[in-house]
C-alpha cells in the first residue's frame, strides 16, 4: 500500500515469461530528496488459467483465408467443431475441404450440423468449461444469427467466448461495384421443396426496391 505522502517516481513493464506480467513501481516520499532510495514494490499479475470458446471465422476461400489469430487459437483447442449448416458451399461440404483444412490446420475437426449446433450445443460447450475448444465458421461469426445465439448460452453457462472476425459475403458483396452504405435488409431465401415454397422474402425485396436500396440476398 502507497502513503498519501508518497509518491510514485516511475513505472517500469516487465515481461518476464508469456505466462505473467510484472509491473514495478518505485516510489519516493514527497520530502525525499533526489538522491534518497527509493522503496520498490513488485505486482505480479498471471494470465488467466479459465478456459475459453474460440469461435472463429474462415473466411470466404479456402483454407489459408483464415486470419493468424484464429490459427493461433486453433492450435491451442483439444477440440475442433466446423459449422457445416448455414453455408452450403462450407469447407467441410466440399469434396476435399475437410481434409485440407485439416492438413492445414493441425487439428482433426468434427462436423457440426443444426442439430448438434441449435440442440446439442450444450455439449461442446461444457467441453469449453473445462478445455479450449473451437468452433469454426465460414466467412465472419456474426453472419447468421446462430452464432450470436450461441455466445448467449455459452455466457449463460459461465463459459469465456473469444471471437476471431474474418471477411464475410456483407462486406465481399461489395466486389460487384455497388455501394454497401446502398444495400436495405439482407434477405434469406430457403431451398425451395416439391412441398414447401415460401414466399416471404418477396416482400422485403420489394420494400428494400421502393426504398431505392439494394437487396442481398442470401441462399441456404
Amino acid at each position: 500500500r502507497v502513503n498519501p505522502s508518497e509518491k510514485l517516481r516511475k513505472t517500469v513493464y516487465v515481461r518476464e515469461s508469456p505466462e505473467d506480467t510484472f509491473t514495478s513501481f518505485s516510489i519516493l516520499p514527497s520530502s525525499a530528496t533526489v538522491n534518497s532510495p527509493p522503496r520498490s514494490v513488485v505486482f505480479l499479475r498471471r494470465r488467466s488459467t479459465r478456459k475459453m470458446l474460440y469461435i472463429i471465422g474462415l473466411g470466404l476461400g479456402d483454407e489459408k483465408d483464415i486470419t493468424v489469430k484464429g490459427l493461433e487459437a486453433i492450435e491451442k483447442c483439444e477440440k475442433v467443431y466446423m459449422e457445416a449448416y448455414t453455408s452450403l458451399l462450407s469447407f467441410g461440404l466440399s469434396s476435399h475441404g475437410l481434409s485440407n483444412l485439416e492438413k492445414f490446420y493441425g487439428k482433426p475437426i468434427i462436423l457440426a450440423d443444426r442439430e448438434m449446433v441449435e440442440e446439442k450445443a450444450d455439449q461442446f460447450l461444457s467441453q469449453a468449461q473445462h478445455s479450449h475448444v473451437a468452433f469454426l465458421v465460414v466467412g465472419d461469426p456474426f453472419g447468421a444469427t446462430t452464432h450470436t445465439d450461441l455466445v448467449v448460452r455459452a455466457k449463460k453457462m459461465g463459459v469465456e467466448v473469444k471471437i476471431v472476425h474474418n471477411a464475410s459475403v456483407m462486406n465481399a458483396v461489395g466486389i460487384c461495384g455497388l455501394q454497401l452504405y446502398r444495400y436495405g435488409e439482407t434477405v434469406s431465401i430457403p431451398f425451395f421443396t416439391d412441398t414447401w415454397r415460401p414466399d416471404s422474402f418477396y416482400e422485403k425485396i420489394r420494400e428494400n426496391r421502393n426504398l431505392g436500396l439494394h437487396t442481398l440476398c442470401l441462399l441456404g
